[in-house]
């Protein structure tokens, strides 16, 4: 029968021949704790480096669209310069054709230059209403719109003027809502409530996407 002296005897020759071959003799729970630290450590290694390049990935895609949209932003810039300066154009021209057709009609009605102004009097309107559409379909706000459509209805009518100095007149206000609406084209195509609202945009935009990856990180360091 096996004595526990024996035993006792037998375990501490085994433990001083492990020292001996240079391993460790720690008792197993404390190799256990070691694991679960190493174990710990690389896995939030791993989900930093992945957190890192999710922001990477975020930031490179926020920094394209913010391209993108100033690319846009100035081709519409450029774009509404272009309407607006052929609208005024098309108003001025406008505006003279109903000059020249009222003095040809108050000169002699059945002529035939009172005749061609007449034609060429529609062809300018024909062309400022042309110009109109296009305002409308590039203009910023209601605003720029009703302004011009103020400017090509005022226009359209001066030939109604029954006196000369009605006609005065008429010609004096077309030309105040013209010059209105150039005011108002101008402050436009600036385009500083645009860029503020697209920079406002972006960082706002960034902004969320740097607190759901930060959230997320803080999140996966505290598990």
């Amino acid at each position: 029968m096996v004595s526990w002296r024996w035993v006792r005897r037998r375990n501490c020759r085994l433990r001083r021949e492990v020292v001996g071959c240079g391993f460790s003799a720690r008792p197993p729970c404390d190799l256990l704790i070691s694991m679960d630290a190493a174990i710990g450590t690389a896995v939030v290694a791993v989900l930093g480096t992945l957190l890192g390049s999710a922001m990477a990935f975020i930031f490179q895609r926020k920094s394209s669209e913010r391209a993108e949209r100033f690319a846009l932003y100035h081709q519409l810039r450029a774009e509404r310069m272009n309407v607006y300066s052929d609208f005024g154009g098309a108003i001025a021209e406008a505006r003279r054709g109903q000059y020249d057709w009222w003095n040809r009609r108050n000169e002699e009605p059945e002529s035939q230059a009172c005749f061609e102004a007449r034609v060429e009097a529609f062809r300018l309107r024909g062309v400022a209403a042309h110009a109109l559409v296009r305002v409308k379909l590039v203009a910023s706000n209601q605003t720029m719109i009703a302004s011009a459509q103020r400017a090509y209805d005022l226009t359209s009518h001066v030939h109604r003027a029954t006196t000369e100095t009605e006609l005065r007149t008429l010609g004096k206000q077309a030309a105040k809502t013209l010059d209105d609406f150039i005011a108002l084209a101008s402050r436009d195509v600036k385009g500083d409530a645009d860029l503020r609202s697209a920079r406002t945009g972006e960082a706002n935009s960034l902004s969320r996407d740097a607190r759901t990856v930060l959230t997320a990180t803080n999140t996966a360091t505290e598990d």
